[in-house]
This record gives structure tokens, sequence and C-alpha cells, in this order.
């Protein structure tokens, strides 16, 4: 797909989690304990709701970008389940967060750590604990793991249900008594974005014409965070020829007031990819 990758949240996931090797219990080593706060924070370039003639789809369009979750920095512990083909691993994802800037997660099975990732607009690198390597990669390395190639910011709307891959000059709503849809395309790409009756987007599908590949991605059990509604639960399933890749992911302790740092730190005795 265009610049577009998982929940990309997937594709970061899945690339750190596969289980080549089993977690073993042992002592943390002094390298592995340094922290270091990574990049320069920058002012944030925030996107624009797409302007469209239809004054209905318009409202609709503003109504969800109004309820995107407002925050700085976002905090918290996902379960997670990832399977790649017939390879299902189950793990715990400690995720922070600096909005428009960098997505941080630490992946641990049975409480050891066994890949720590750092995501922003142009890279993603992963100290992968299991195998003793350090992948230092484009942000387009998403594509070659989870089939799918999304940018930074495709994957931040991913992550906060909000839409993607919409042709603003192709846009079509069709109401329901339940649910109603917005129908988007072009010469290569089909989308599907099912609504609530409040506006809230509860699937997302996307079909890429030209490369056979399909993106799924479901948000289920919203809650109040910060006076705007936030889905605790997003399930993702990828399809592109006969490789599929899916993921549930359920998040809980959910903060957006702390202060986080985002420590990572090569470790100078991994290989490097």
């Amino acid at each position: 797909m265009r610049k577009l990758s998982i929940f990309l949240f997937a594709v970061i996931i899945i690339v750190a989690c596969s289980p080549t090797k089993k977690a073993k219990k042992s002592k943390k080593k002094k390298d592995d304990t340094i922290t270091t706060v990574v990049d320069t924070i920058k002012t944030p370039e925030i996107p624009k709701i797409p302007s469209v003639k239809d004054p209905e789809i318009q409202n609709i369009l503003n109504q969800i970008a109004a309820n995107e979750l407002k925050f700085t920095t976002f905090y918290s512990k996902v379960k997670t389940k990832a399977t790649i083909d017939d390879k299902t691993q189950s793990f715990t994802t400690q995720l922070r967060w600096h909005k428009y800037n960098k997505i941080w997660m630490s992946m641990s099975i049975i409480g050891i750590e066994g890949a720590r990732v750092l995501i922003n607009k142009d890279s993603i690198k992963i100290i992968d604990r299991l195998n003793s390597r350090n992948i230092l990669k484009p942000i387009s390395y998403i594509q070659s793991k989870a089939y799918v190639n999304l940018t930074y910011n495709d994957i931040e709307k991913l992550f906060l249900a909000q839409p993607i891959l919409i042709n603003k000059d192709k846009l079509e709503l069709v109401k329901g008594d339940k649910e109603n849809l917005l129908k988007s395309y072009d010469d290569r790409f089909a989308t599907i974005i099912k609504l609530d009756k409040q506006n809230r987007i509860t699937n997302i599908f996307i079909t890429d014409k030209l490369k056979n590949q399909t993106l799924n991605s479901d948000y289920t059990d919203y809650i109040l965070l910060g006076g705007k509604y936030f889905p605790k639960t997003r399930n993702i399933k990828i399809v592109n020829g006969t490789k599929n890749f899916e993921m549930s992911m359920d998040f809980g302790d959910l903060d957006i007031s702390k202060d986080l740092t985002f420590p990572f730190q090569i470790n100078p005795k991994y290989k490097n990819e």
C-alpha cells in the first residue's frame, strides 16, 4: 500500500517479537540499565482535516477529528497477541508515545524484556534481546515485515482510530439503521470506514487492488479518556496473497498526563542489521 504500513504499530511489534528464541530468565546486565532520552522534540506538524464538497460528509469528518484523543504524551500497558502466518506470540507491551514525534515500546514475555522499539517519522530502531541484534532501518522497513507500507502518520492514525488512505475527491456516505459507511476509492485503493451513530470509527478496511492485499482494523470497547472516546481494543489483520498478519491489542493503565522519557541505548555487543 502507498506510504501506509501498519498498526504500523503492528509491523513494529511483530518485527521485534518474532519467536525465534525463547525468553530465559537472567540477571540484568549493566548495559541494559542505561537510559538515554532520544531525539530532540520538535514542533509537530498537525495533520489537517480534508476539505470535501459534500457538507454532510464534511461534518462527519469534522466530528471524527474533533473526537481524536488530545495529548502530548501517552502511556499504556498493552496485552498483545500477534500472528504471522502460522506463528503466534503473546506478550505485554509497555507503550510510551510522544504525539507526532515518536513511539517507544518495550515487549516482554513472562516479565522479561525481549525487545525494545523506537519509531519516528524517518526510522525504526529495534533492540532484539532474544537474538542479540540491533535492527536500525528506515521506516520503509515496516513494509517488508507487515506486507503493507505505512507512514509514521498513518501508524498514529491507526492507533487513534482516525481515517487513513481516503480520497477527499471521491467520498461516498452510505447510511444504515445501526451504522454508516464512508467509502473512498481511486484507481488503486478502495477504503471503507464503518461508523457508529456517534460517528466513532468501528472498522477500517482497505484494499490495494494493484498488489492484491487488504488491511482490516476493528475498534471496540470505547471509553472516555481526556474527554474523548478512545477504543481500548484493536484487532488488525493484513492479508497479502497467501501471507497473513494479525494482531490484537488491549490497552490498560492508560495515562495521558505523565512526564515520559524514552530510554534507548544500542547494545555495542549485539550484531547490527
